[in-house]
């Protein structure tokens, strides 16, 4: 009796998943759900501020209305501030009870592992902190060529973007301090690289959340359209001298154009982090470089 006992439980053993690795398995679930999770937070975040706008909006149109006598206009108002306001309000207080227990879960949840997202987020923004653009155009293109190993995560190809976005910044701030020691090839050479990467970052999927704007598609059609005119403007002046430049500027000028024409049908009112249009941002770009002809 004890030896066919004994078997059983010899038998048995392969077949019931050990503790350690109930646990292991629980905490890296709760590891993918927290990547979720920081995505969400940071979508609330951008839906909660349309949300704040758009009451705002909601509630001048209802006083505007009710002074001119409009009575039904202003109850649409009314009612639409209403649900502006639950909705602002729902979306803050679940966000908030949200990022509570992320804080809390952290110290339950393995250590990031490299070539992760949040792994590239961490890395993406230290190149930011760094003390000079070559510095910094040299761990983006490390970090941009490393994350195809991570494309089908969640945030890997919006991350891929705004790494691009930041890449492209850091090319063009290059740009301007070649320019500003008169090398002005170079100067040339740099911007249409980061005309070409700004491209590259509108291939990625839109993204509200980076902070560079509220479409980080459109903040990077207005940032194009103002290298191509800066470009245009400089091929322009060399014409002057020299004929055969007018093609290259007259090229330029219409990369300027379509950006300017793709940004102002798609995202009319996407704004950059200061509240301006970009749209208006761009046109203003464009008329002082044009002034300074």
């Amino acid at each position: 009796m004890l030896s066919t006992l004994a078997l059983l439980f010899v038998c048995a053993l392969p077949q019931a998943p050990t503790q350690a690795a109930d646990e292991a398995k629980a905490r890296t679930d709760l590891a993918h759900a927290a990547q979720h999770l920081d995505e969400l937070l940071r979508h609330a975040d951008a839906v909660k501020d349309r949300a704040k706008a758009a009451l705002d909006l909601a509630r001048s149109s209802e006083a505007v209305a009710t002074q001119a006598d409009r009575a039904r206009l202003a109850k649409l108002a009314a009612d639409l501030g209403v649900q502006l306001a639950s909705l602002h309000t729902t979306i803050e207080t679940h966000a908030e009870a949200i990022r509570a227990l992320r804080v809390a879960i952290t110290p339950e949840l393995p250590p990031a592992a490299e070539g992760t997202v949040p792994w590239f987020r961490d890395r993406m923004q230290e190149a930011r902190k760094l003390p000079n653009h070559k510095d910094t155009k040299v761990a983006l293109k490390a970090l941009e060529s490393r994350l195809d190993g991570v494309k089908g995560k969640p945030g890997a190809e919006s991350l891929l973007g705004h790494v691009r976005y930041l890449l492209a910044e850091a090319i063009r701030a290059e740009a301007m301090q070649a320019q500003a020691k008169n090398r002005d090839q170079d100067a040339v050479l740099l911007l249409r690289d980061a005309s070409k990467k700004l491209e590259e970052v509108l291939a990625c999927p839109d993204a509200t959340d980076t902070g560079e704007g509220s479409s980080l598609h459109a903040t990077a059609l207005g940032r194009r359209v103002e290298i191509e005119a800066t470009l245009h403007a400089t091929f322009d002046a060399l014409a002057r001298r020299q004929a055969s430049d007018a093609s290259t500027a007259k090229r330029h000028g219409a990369n300027a154009m379509d950006a300017f024409e793709r940004l102002n049908k798609v995202f009319p009112e996407a704004t950059l982090p200061d509240g301006q249009r970009v749209v208006d941002a761009a046109r203003a770009t464009v008329e002082r470089l044009r002034t300074r002809r």
